[in-house]
């Protein structure tokens, strides 16, 4: 009898271990198959008897991660970093970091980045990182120039996101539930698949592009004309363990009150391409893939529109746009400016909205983050603007909203701030306006493209102006800090303010009285060359936008 009980006792640890290796297996197939809600599941549970290893950890957190669960993300990031014996590979640690920010833990996020930085000193998002340690004061400086509100009109209960426009009506993505598709499930989030949906009359209706519900349809855009639409949409292979299929984009016709004549277009292959959009003179297609040649997890292309079925080889952006992480949801604006969302260049956390300023001269883009209200620490996206520029769409997760995935409308703030601050300055020149600079024939400080700390070469610079004022300590003066034009002008005009707030440090820190010292920004509204808005000059010319002045405004 001792004997049999001994035996029973041996075998039930086995038992156990067999059994939960079996529901691994089980996991990991789901996880592989993107079926993320279901590996969810059975991971933790697995976990809860005992049976977890940092490999189930990493792809818990991944599976939260890719869900946007930022909190539960975050949690299982520790438990996996904790207990991984192993080299941790650089998304990882961006992911952990992202989630982390997410959740309004800045001080571990950075320290999780700095060690990112340390080890993967080669990858792009760690040089910027490295080079840019303050960049939450720079996207600060892009930060409160818009108004934004949820579109509770447009939101349902799940996720809501890619706003276009067709015949002034907003056309966008749902996974709302409706009869059609509420038994078909995706196991990516346990949501319905995607349809395209069209407000009409303050009422939400079916776009009626495919009603199949055996795909993912999203991210559409039409042409001015409105006769043909570019769409991303993806099936679900016929197999026991469902995979989602690459994503493709196709184009269908409008012919008589509908859509067909549905063409998957010739660049689509192997791999994944999606979210399309125009160029104003819908000469270029944008679009994002993860296809050969792709620098990161997916990458933004273009391609050129040759003829209606016809289009060129895919040409990569570049690495101005484009890092190790995710770049996606293009849009080009009516100016021509490119509005992206990456988790690859330094944002909030998740998915922040940037834009990129063409350079003709270098063929690259400078790039810069959008900033609050637009951005926030969770996934912001699929940004689009209206024909004038001032008011659009975007898409987030952030709390407190009606859904998975939010439609928020944005409005641009007017920029009263600038308009007084040139009527101030015209104002003042009348009265006094002498130029120290000129007068004493001094050189003008400048400032590097998007820096306002004052470079070691031009401390001389100060130093003659520091000794003027200590000679003749009657003088009062207002220090003016100019920007070049790139970049926009809400962006601008705080970069100047900054620049002239740490001139006007530095002679206090030196000895000048605060109250002989004032200074405002006054951004690109007194460019002193042609190189304006969409001029092509040189790095010299567009220096010499970037100085300041001091002005003598009151004497003692």
């Amino acid at each position: 009898m001792k004997k049999t009980a001994i035996f029973y006792l041996i075998l039930l640890p086995f038992t156990c271990t067999q059994a939960q290796q079996k529901n691994i297996v089980k996991a990991n197939t789901a996880y592989e198959n993107y079926a993320f809600i279901d590996a969810i599941s059975i991971y933790e549970k697995v976990v809860e008897k005992g049976f977890g290893t940092a490999s189930i950890y990493k792809k818990l957190a991944e599976s939260y991660y890719a869900n946007a669960n930022y909190s539960l993300a975050s949690k299982w990031y520790e438990l996996y970093f904790s207990n991984n014996t192993s080299a941790i590979e650089a998304n990882t640690y961006l992911r952990y970091y992202q989630s982390l920010k997410s959740i309004g833990n800045e001080k571990k996020a950075i320290e999780i980045l700095e060690i990112f930085a340390q080890i993967y000193k080669d990858d792009s998002r760690a040089k910027m990182f490295l080079s840019n340690k303050n960049f939450n004061e720079k996207i600060d400086l892009n930060s409160n120039s818009y108004e934004v509100k949820n579109e509770e009109n447009l939101n349902s209960e799940l996720s809501d996101f890619g706003c276009s426009f067709f015949n002034d009506n907003v056309v966008f993505s749902s996974t709302r539930n409706t009869k059609e598709n509420s038994k078909s499930i995706n196991k990516w989030n346990n949501q319905p698949y995607s349809s395209l949906y069209i407000q009409q009359s303050n009422s939400v209706k079916d776009f009626n592009l495919d009603n199949t519900q055996k795909h993912n349809i999203s991210s559409a855009v039409f042409t001015k004309d409105g006769q043909t639409v570019y769409y991303t949409k993806n099936a679900v292979n016929k197999t026991k363990n469902a995979k989602i299929g690459n994503l493709k984009i196709y184009a269908a016709k409008y012919k008589k009150g509908t859509w067909s004549e549905e063409k998957e277009l010739s660049f689509n292959g192997n791999y994944n391409c999606a979210h399309p959009t125009l160029d104003q003179n819908e000469k270029y297609l944008y679009f994002v893939s993860d296809m050969p040649g792709t620098f990161g997890l997916s990458d933004i292309f273009k391609v050129e529109i040759v003829s209606e079925n016809t289009f060129s080889n895919p040409i990569n952006l570049g690495k101005s746009i484009n890092t190790e992480g995710r770049e996606t949801f293009p849009f080009i604006a009516e100016n021509g400016t490119l509005y992206f969302s990456s988790d690859g260049h330094l944002g909030h956390g998740g998915l922040d909205i940037f834009y990129g300023e063409y350079n003709l001269n270098n063929g690259e883009y400078a790039v810069y983050n959008i900033g609050t209200p637009i951005n926030s620490p969770f996934d912001d996206f699929a940004y689009c603007e209206k024909t004038n520029a001032k008011s659009g769409y975007f898409s987030s997760n952030r709390p407190n909203g009606k859904g998975f995935d939010d439609i928020y409308s944005f409005t641009l703030l007017q920029n009263e701030v600038l308009n007084e601050n040139i009527d101030d300055l015209f104002q003042i020149k009348i009265q006094s306006g002498t130029d120290l600079a000129k007068l004493f024939e001094l050189e003008d400080i400048y400032f590097e493209k998007s820096e306002w700390e004052i470079a070691d070469e031009e401390i001389f610079k100060l130093q003659i102006l520091l000794e003027i004022l200590e000679q003749n300590p009657n003088l009062k003066i207002d220090i003016r800090a100019h920007t070049d034009s790139r970049a926009s002008e809400q962006y601008n005009l705080k970069l100047s303010e900054k620049r002239a707030s740490a001139t006007k440090k530095w002679l206090i820190n030196n000895g000048i009285d605060s109250n002989r010292l004032s200074s405002k920004g006054l951004g690109e509204s007194q460019l002193v060359n042609h190189c304006s808005d969409g001029i092509s000059c040189s790095e010299d010319e567009h220096k010499m936008n970037r100085r300041s002045e001091f002005i003598v405004h009151m004497k003692q």
